[in-house]
């Protein structure tokens, strides 16, 4: 394992904290589903210490090229992460919504900027990151929180979108989404021309 590319993705991570904790509107403690979303934010950056350690079992042993490989795809990974959070978090005109609290609803739909390619940028950033961290310390553990990562960002996602949509919010929103993919841009060549 690379040593920079260790210290790229666990900057990646930093900077998912730094988000997590600093830059979405709060208005209440955060209840469980929050810190259950957010888990892979604390276990994928455990998982590559020890890894890089030693300590971790079930590290699929690569070598040779595929380690160079897994490395560089790793830190395409993360790069790719750290560009996308920072320009959708560089995008923002306000703070964005807690989706897991019940009291802060949204006051508006942001619909540009990354956001005008993907409806969830941020998770999309939050999904790289950990694709980088399966590349970077191949195996079980990290196959599994990648898993974890997409399936707990995927029903999240869906549950803002029931929200979006049962609010006063929802016709606009259903347009956005009928334009829009959630973690894959929607792109014709009509749109294109």
């Amino acid at each position: 394992m690379s040593v920079a590319a260790l210290e790229l993705v666990l900057l990646d991570y930093a900077f998912m904290w730094s988000l997590a904790l600093g830059f979405f509107r709060r208005s209440e403690r955060p209840p469980l589903a929050w810190w259950l979303t957010g888990l892979h934010f604390a276990v994928a950056p455990m998982l590559l210490i020890l890894a890089w350690r030693g300590v971790l079992p079930g590290v699929w042993g690569v070598g040779g090229f595929l380690r160079c490989l897994f490395d560089g795809l790793s830190v395409l990974l993360a790069t790719g992460s750290l560009v996308i959070l920072a320009l959708t978090r560089g995008n923002q005109r306000v703070r964005l919504s807690q989706w897991h609290m019940q009291q802060d609803a949204p006051e508006s739909i942001v619909t540009w900027g990354p956001h005008a390619i993907v409806r969830h940028p941020f998770y999309v950033g939050y999904i790289l990151g950990a694709a980088a961290v399966l590349f970077l310390a191949p195996g079980f553990p990290s196959l599994v929180c990648l898993v974890y990562t997409v399936g707990a960002l995927v029903l999240t996602a869906r549950r803002e979108e029931r929200r979006l949509l049962a609010s006063a919010l929802g016709a606009e929103y259903a347009a956005y989404m009928a334009r829009t993919g959630a973690f894959w841009p929607r792109w014709s060549f009509r749109d294109r021309f």
